[in-house]
């Protein structure tokens, strides 16, 4: 933390909070209630119960329960596919034959409908709109078959759509990227930012916050890279400096 004497050690933190890009605004919120719990907190007396006045700047959802759940849930460290949520793609097989675009209705003076194409033209310098077809070099049909590969480096995965048509196509891919054998636990992405700034047990507090948030069926587990996000190998640059975390908490919200 900044070495200025005239900051108070709530100071500093706020400091390193909003310097840090990776903070998302829930989790900015938890890391500030903490702070101000522990530094500035009229009502807390020494050793006093540190998550109940947590819990109480923090407030409540709209449900009538504790933000601090729905807050730290959302830091749980993981690895989430971007656009991974998505339930189909365009199929990325060849076209078995030249792509045409398919032609739109007209009304005419008759009250029947006639086809025309339609065609896009973009403003001077605009790029064309996005062509799910590549050109006319895949098919473009709305995908009903996943296909998962798995970078062997990092363990991050990506997802390649086919239609039936392709069902073939899909198994060859597949059984290419399965050749290629297990990969690698995936580099978490996504939240271990509060353990950056505190030290507690933070792998309890985090599957309670999910089963809290989620409900029975959700678990989370450890991920195999740790729980700070100082820790984990970042592709193709530096790790992070870690920071000095603040004093141990004990026990959970």
């Amino acid at each position: 933390m900044s070495d200025d004497p005239h900051l108070t050690k709530y100071d500093k933190l706020c400091r390193e909070v909003y310097g840090d890009a990776r903070m998302a605004p829930g989790t900015r919120e938890v890391v500030l209630a903490m702070g101000w719990v522990m530094f500035r907190h009229p009502d807390r007396p020494q050793g006093g119960p540190f998550w109940q006045h947590v819990r109480r700047v923090l407030g409540r959802n709209r449900y009538g329960k504790p933000r601090v759940w729905d807050l730290i849930a959302a830091d749980a460290p993981r690895y989430e596919q971007p656009g991974g949520h998505h339930l189909t793609g365009p199929c990325e097989g060849p076209r078995h034959r030249p792509y045409k675009p398919r032609p739109a209705p007209r009304a005419t003076a008759t009250g029947l409908r006639e086809a025309q194409t339609i065609v896009h033209v973009p403003p001077a310098g605009a790029p064309a709109p996005y062509d799910p077809t590549d050109g006319g070099r895949v098919c473009g049909a709305s995908g009903s078959i996943r296909v998962t590969e798995a970078d062997m480096v990092t363990g991050w995965t990506r997802t390649h759509w086919f239609c039936r048509r392709h069902h073939d196509r899909a198994r060859q891919v597949q059984a290419q990227y399965d050749a290629l054998g297990d990969p690698p636990p995936p580099i978490p992405n996504i939240g271990g930012l509060l353990p950056c700034y505190f030290t507690a047990d933070w792998e309890t507090v985090y599957a309670e916050a999910v089963r809290r948030t989620m409900g029975a069926p959700y678990t989370w587990e450890r991920p195999y890279h740790g729980l700070a996000a100082d820790e984990w190998p970042v592709p193709g640059r530096q790790p992070i400096p870690r920071r000095p975390r603040l004093s141990i908490i004990t026990g959970a919200p």
